[in-house]
């Protein structure tokens, strides 16, 4: 009984918010907390391929900017990553504003 609470436990503590905030948006970057890590991916939700001009994040006192990343439809980029010891641990993140234009 106790391995299934941990079991639980675990699975409840893993969340992502959703990756595109508006319904026409495209080209996004989330977090996403798993138990014992959390990400910022980059995903390219759209039917062409896209070049990301420049985008800033900070997740857990990492920083990293990224210019002139190109994505394919469907293409994530993990951009931070990062492991904790505990899985109540909760992520401190930022994510700055992103410019990306349609590659023909």
């Amino acid at each position: 009984m106790k391995k299934i609470l941990i079991l639980v436990g675990l699975l409840t503590s893993m969340y992502a918010i959703p990756p595109c905030e508006l319904p026409n948006q495209m080209v996004c970057a989330y977090l996403y907390k798993g138990a014992m890590s959390s990400e910022i991916i980059i995903v390219n939700l759209s039917r062409d391929n896209i070049l990301v001009k420049n985008i800033s994040a900070t997740l857990d006192g990492q920083s990293k900017s990224i210019s002139d990343l190109q994505l394919s439809p469907g293409q994530s980029y993990t951009m931070l990553k990062s492991r904790y010891d505990d899985h109540l641990k909760k992520p401190y993140y930022y994510i700055g504003s992103m410019d990306y234009k349609t590659i023909k």
